[in-house]
């Protein structure tokens, strides 16, 4: 039980303390968790500031660390990438060492996702192809991260039900096969669970995808924002996984991957 997505009080949208969070981990039985606390520069929602202090957080980390060694913590960062922010984003971040970066997108074309923004005029098509084009000019210029982040989050944060329905799969192919190349690899969100569509981010159609062509790296994250939601709905996911011919999970260290049987 390995849980890479969850967030402190150091994100704006928590107020989850690290303590709280390693001891509900232990209690639950997970072995290793990352904290990834978010970095959006000029996330598109003003509701939210999604500013980080850096030093301050990985000392926090550390801390929380030496309080708990009955599970590994591992320093992780959640950044939200937007194409005119790639390099402020890679100034921030440069300097420090983490063990694990998650790339995430929240808005597209300057249009928030979690508010509903960017669907009021949009196809469901056209909702997809715009993210996942966008998404790639992105990867294609930005490598300084392990995972993307709760890929469909077209699907997470739609107002209505929507399940990728293949209307981009030659788009999502060249996305898929462009992270493979580079070393990259795609987190499976148990977040989704909570909210519609009542399932994983990515879904597993794409999940299952990616593994096909090649792909090998896959982490899990719950995006915990509370205690309740740590490791949440895992079980269930790493059944499907192993149907799929899926063994393994990816745990890091210093930002180098490493496989682990799935349970």
């Amino acid at each position: 039980m390995i849980d890479y997505h969850i967030h402190s009080n150091f994100s704006s949208d928590s107020t989850m303390d690290m303590d709280s969070a390693c001891k509900r981990a232990i209690a639950l039985g997970l072995t290793e968790i990352a904290f990834t606390d978010h970095i959006d520069i000029d996330y598109p929602d003003p509701i939210y500031t999604f500013q980080l202090n850096i030093p301050e957080y990985l000392e926090a980390i550390e801390r929380a660390q030496h309080l708990n060694r009955d599970i590994k913590i591992r320093k992780g960062i959640e950044v939200g990438i937007q194409p005119h922010v790639l390099d402020d984003t890679l100034d921030l971040i440069k300097d420090y060492t983490f063990d694990f970066v998650i790339a995430s997108v929240h808005g597209v074309n300057g249009e928030d996702l979690f508010n509903g923004e960017y669907f009021r005029s949009r196809t469901t098509d056209r909702a997809y192809e715009d993210f996942f084009r966008e998404l790639l000019a992105m990867v294609e210029k930005f490598s300084v991260f392990n995972v993307i982040g709760h890929l469909d989050s077209v699907a997470l944060y739609n107002p209505q039900p929507l399940v990728y329905n293949h209307c981009c799969d030659e788009l999502l192919d060249r996305l898929l096969m462009l992270l493979i190349s580079r070393g990259k690899g795609l987190e499976i969100n148990t977040s989704g669970y909570r909210r519609q569509p009542k399932g994983p981010i990515p879904s597993l159609d794409i999940i299952k995808r990616y593994h096909r062509l090649g792909g090998e790296i896959i982490t899990m994250g719950s995006d915990a924002h509370r205690l309740q939601h740590i490791g949440f709905k895992f079980e269930p996911i790493f059944e499907k996984l192993k149907e799929m011919g899926i063994k393994y999970i990816t745990t890091f260290e210093e930002m180098k991957p490493k496989q682990v049987p799935i349970p």
